[in-house]
C-alpha cells in the first residue's frame, strides 16, 4: 500500500521494540507455563489461581516498564542503531509498536494459557485468527488515511481485540486472573518514570539514550520497591523457595 521506505521504517521499528520485548515474555513465559501446569496437576483449580495470579505480577512488574521504557527512549535509540533515511519515521512508530509486543506477549505467554491448561487447544487458532484479520482490515482502511502510522496503529488494535477475544472465550473454561492492584501500582510507577524521563534534556544520540534509561530504571525501581508493586519486595523469598527444598529452608 506504500513503497519500499515505509516497509523499511517498519521493520526497523519493528525489530527494535518487538525483538526487545519478545525476548523478555519468550524468558518469563518459559518459567511460568510449567509452574501453571505444575500448580494445577497439584492443587487443581485453587493453586492454579494462586500461580498464575504470581505469574501476572511478575510479568506487569517486568514488561510494562520495559515496553514503556522501549517509548520513551525511541528517538534516541534510532539514532543510535538507525541510519538517518529511516530513523525519523521509526522512531514516531516506534512506541506504537512496544504497545503491540506487550499487548502480544500478554497474549500468547498469559492469556492464551487457559486453552492449554484446559486441553481446548484447538481454540488457540481463533486467538491468533481474530488479531490476523483485524490488523489487515484495518491496514487496509487506515493505511491510506494515515500512512506508516496508520499500519503501527492497526498493529496495537489487532492485538487488542486477540487480548479481550482470549479473555471472553476463556470466562466458560479457565479465565486467567487479572491483579488489578498490581496492574494500578505499576501503572503509577511507570508515569511517574515517564514524567521523571520527559523532564531530562534532549541532548541526543548514545548519551541520552543512557541518561534516559538509567534515570528511568531507578525512578522505577525505587518507586515500585516503594509501593511493592507486582510483589517485588517477597521476590528474593519466593526465590528462595524455589531454590531449596523444605528441609534446607528449615535450616
Amino acid at each position: 500500500l506504500m513503497n519500499e521506505a515505509a516497509v523499511g521504517a517498519y521493520h526497523a521499528s519493528y525489530s527494535i521494540a518487538n525483538r526487545t520485548l519478545d525476548i523478555i515474555f519468550i524468558w518469563l513465559g518459559t518459567a511460568g507455563a510449567p509452574a501453571l501446569v505444575m500448580a494445577l496437576e497439584k492443587g487443581g483449580g485453587r493453586a492454579l489461581k494462586l500461580a498464575a495470579v504470581d505469574q501476572a505480577r511478575i510479568l506487569l512488574l517486568v514488561t510494562l516498564p520495559a515496553a514503556v521504557g522501549v517509548a520513551l527512549v525511541a528517538r534516541p535509540l534510532a539514532e543510535v542503531v538507525i541510519g538517518p533515511e529511516l530513523r525519523t519515521a521509526s522512531a514516531l512508530v516506534t512506541p506504537w509498536i512496544a504497545a503491540s509486543a506487550f499487548l502480544s506477549g500478554w497474549l500468547y505467554y498469559y492469556f492464551n494459557q487457559a486453552f492449554t491448561l484446559s486441553k481446548r487447544t484447538s481454540m488457540l487458532l481463533l486467538t491468533m485468527i481474530f488479531p490476523a484479520i483485524a490488523n489487515i482490515g484495518l491496514n487496509m482502511i487506515l493505511i491510506p488515511k494515515m500512512g506508516l502510522m496508520g499500519a503501527a496503529i492497526s498493529t496495537v488494535l489487532g492485538y487488542f481485540i486477540g487480548v479481550l477475544a482470549s479473555i471472553i472465550m476463556a470466562r466458560r473454561i479457565m479465565p486467567m486472573p487479572i491483579p488489578w492492584k498490581d496492574v494500578m501500582l505499576c501503572g503509577l510507577c511507570v508515569a511517574a518514570m515517564a514524567l521523571a524521563v520527559s523532564c531530562l534534556p534532549k541532548i541526543g544520540g548514545l548519551a541520552e539514550l543512557l541518561m534516559d534509561a538509567g534515570v528511568g530504571g531507578v525512578v522505577y525501581c525505587l518507586l515500585a520497591y516503594a509501593t511493592n508493586a507486582g510483589g517485588v519486595r517477597e521476590l528474593p523469598q519466593r526465590i528462595r523457595a524455589l531454590r531449596f527444598s523444605p528441609e534446607e529452608q528449615a535450616l
